[in-house]
Formats: structure tokens, sequence, C-alpha cells
């Protein structure tokens, strides 16, 4: 799996890439370092996934990375707030979470509680001897 996760949603992309490497699942977290996204996305494998997490006001590099991970055939998985989110299409399947705000503010639990259900239920699946 490979997680690309910027800004606002950079700290959720990184519990993510935490969570799956301690459940046992491979994960590279696409995080730009350098400037080499590219770089990192074209490790991108023909059976791996790319999860990219974006929420309103949509970071464009994170939004460029789901396009060119969509565009080569790569199986994307998005996280986002809503149906007009730039990545909503993208990929085949979305996922929303709808973020508490107060002003300026936003809460992060609605994504990180999200991402630990899918973290749970793969290392559950591991657990079992069975692919996530």
């Amino acid at each position: 799996m490979h997680i690309v996760a910027a800004r606002g949603a950079f700290p959720v992309g990184a519990y993510c890439f935490y969570s799956l490497s301690q459940v046992g699942k491979h994960a590279n977290l696409v995080d730009n370092l350098g400037a080499m996204r590219a770089e990192q996305l074209r490790f991108v494998g023909p059976e791996d996934v790319v999860l990219a997490i974006t929420f309103d006001s949509y970071t464009p590099e994170t939004i460029a990375a789901a396009q060119v991970a969509a565009q080569s055939g790569h199986r994307l998985l998005s996280i986002t707030d809503n149906e007009m989110s730039p990545i909503a299409r993208l990929g085949i399947a979305t996922l929303y979470v709808r973020e508490a705000r107060l002003g300026h503010f936003r809460s992060q639990i609605p994504a990180m509680a999200l991402c630990q259900s899918i973290i749970v239920s793969v290392g559950r699946r591991l657990s079992r001897g069975g692919q996530a």
C-alpha cells in the first residue's frame, strides 16, 4: 500500500503508515521528501493499492498523485470529505469522512477512527493467514 497525504491530512496518512506496518502490512508513505513524489510513486506495483487522503481545501499534490495513480491503472482508494472532492471518483472506492470543524481547526478524530477500522480489519485478515 502506498499512502499519499499532505498538509492537514498528513498526520492521518502517517498514522496509517505506522499502523499498517505494526500489523505486518508493507506500506510506503509518499511524503514528497526532497520533492521526490513522482519517484516515490514509480514503485507502485501492479498488485499495490494507492491510498489518497485529502479534505477541503484539497491538497493539489495529493490530487495530482491520485490522478497519476488512476491514469496509470493502479488501484486507488480515496478517503475524502464529500462527493464533490476532486479525488472522489478517481479510484475503485471512496470512503467519506465528515470532519468536525471549529473555525480553522479541523478535528482529525473521524478520519483516524475510519483508518483504525480499516487497519484492524487488515490486521485480522492477515492474522488469519489471508491476504489483505
